[in-house]
């Protein structure tokens, strides 16, 4: 981590906190600490990179969102399912938009959003996005060897 937050400090300097790579790091920092446990960590970090990237980038942007299915992810893993849920919807609202509904990108964040709900015993709500979810997959196979 040490090696991270010499990088991070040398770019904040030199780059700017505003700067697509300065957020990148943060990101990178943010993941580093989810895997290792240190949650509180991992969510400011997250928090900090999401606020950059939706100034610098927007809400629409595919960097936003992966950090936002991120910051949902450590938030599930701290048993924070309902602030993960609105955050897992914000995300499947804006790779939607961007990339479609069947998407890979999308389906991992409504796969990741039925987690929430099972943690939250909202077992039906969760069946019918695993369900949504494995058909998506299915027709995306079937799309590939149409030929």
């Amino acid at each position: 981590m040490l090696a991270y937050r010499e990088c991070q400090n040398g770019m904040a300097r030199s780059l700017g906190k505003n700067h697509p790579d300065y957020l990148s790091c943060l990101y990178n920092m943010a993941g580093c600490c989810h895997h290792m446990g240190r949650y509180d960590t991992a969510i400011k970090l997250y928090e900090e990179c999401q606020s950059g990237r939706l100034h610098i980038l927007g809400a629409n942007h595919a960097d936003y969102l992966s950090c936002i299915n991120s910051l949902a992810t450590c938030l599930q893993s701290m048993r924070r399912d309902a602030e993960a849920l609105r955050l897992y919807d914000e995300c499947i609202e804006g790779r939607t938009r961007l990339f479609g509904k069947g998407h890979p990108l999308t389906l991992i964040s409504m796969n990741n959003m039925g987690n929430s709900y099972m943690n939250t015993g909202q077992i039906r709500d969760a069946l019918l996005l695993y369900e949504e979810c494995r058909n998506s997959y299915l027709q995306l196979d079937s799309n590939d060897h149409a030929e």
